[in-house]
């Protein structure tokens, strides 16, 4: 705090954290003259990253407006390996099926952040009169790329059954919020006032997921699936404005108040 009451206040957090995980298991379910028999072999790990900044400053403009914003700055990365070996054995009546596989799931995923917060507050000479205008603003994305790589055998008599699937998705999203608010305060009496309050908002997403099967021509994942592909984006609009009354007096005290909304939405 400096000797005209500016305020700064900072701070910075990380943490990281490792997860190792190995897990075996047998199951046996049995269903009249069906059974079903399943090994499982289970082992990831995975590694997290936090970065987080916080900052803070508070001053004034002149001896009736002060400001007061508060950015903070967020990023997260989580990097992963998964493996796993399954056997499954079932019998259905005479049909015996046995299907033997392995997996490899890796998952590489950062999310950035960013958040804003501004609120201009100005005094009147009139004791109780007040205006104040606060911005909030919100930037959320979301990348991940994972890379899942099946193969197993399906045997069913003597005739088995090979199939591969080796296929990268692609993620990412996209998040963007802006909310504005004014407030007028108007004194009416020692005990009563009037409110006057005023918002709007907006908010931009995008969400697009794009998977590619391995090319071994190429030896790249650039055939694109478009069965399971998408992209998809959504806006909302609001507007909201509020008229409330308040009573303070020393033995009680109330507030009534009305408020409307608008909001548009579109989805494509």
């Amino acid at each position: 705090t400096y000797k005209d009451g500016t305020q700064i206040q900072g701070s910075y957090f990380f943490n990281k954290s490792s997860v190792f995980n190995e897990q075996t298991s047998n199951t046996q379910t049995l269903l009249g003259n069906n059974s079903q028999n399943v090994s499982n072999y289970l082992n990831s790990n995975s590694d997290k990253t936090n970065h987080r900044f916080n900052f803070m400053i508070d001053t004034k403009l002149d001896s009736t407006t002060s400001i007061k914003i508060q950015p903070n700055v967020s990023y997260t990365e989580n990097n992963g390996l998964s493996l796993q070996r399954y056997n499954r054995n079932n019998v259905i009546g005479n049909e015996t099926t046995n299907t033997v596989g392995d997996q490899n799931y890796t998952t590489d995923n950062s999310t950035p952040a960013i958040t804003n917060n501004i609120l201009v507050r100005k005094k009147f000479q009139r004791r109780g009169r007040t205006l104040s205008l606060n911005v909030n603003t919100s930037i959320n994305n979301n990348d991940s790329d994972n890379i899942n790589y099946i193969s197993e055998n399906s045997t069913v008599g003597s005739v088995t059954t090979p199939k591969l699937t080796n296929q990268l998705n692609d993620l990412s999203s996209r998040n963007i919020t802006n909310t504005t608010r004014v407030v007028y305060t108007e004194p009416l009496s020692k005990t009563t006032s009037i409110e006057f309050n005023y918002q709007n908002g907006i908010n931009n997403s995008t969400s697009d997921r794009n998977i590619f099967n391995f090319n071994t021509t190429t030896g790249n994942f650039d055939i694109v699936d478009n069965t399971y592909s998408n992209h998809y984006e959504n806006q909302t609009l609001t507007n909201a404005a509020g008229l409330s009354y308040t009573v303070n007096q020393k033995k009680y005290n109330f507030n009534i108040g009305v408020a409307g909304q608008q909001t548009h939405r579109e989805n494509r």
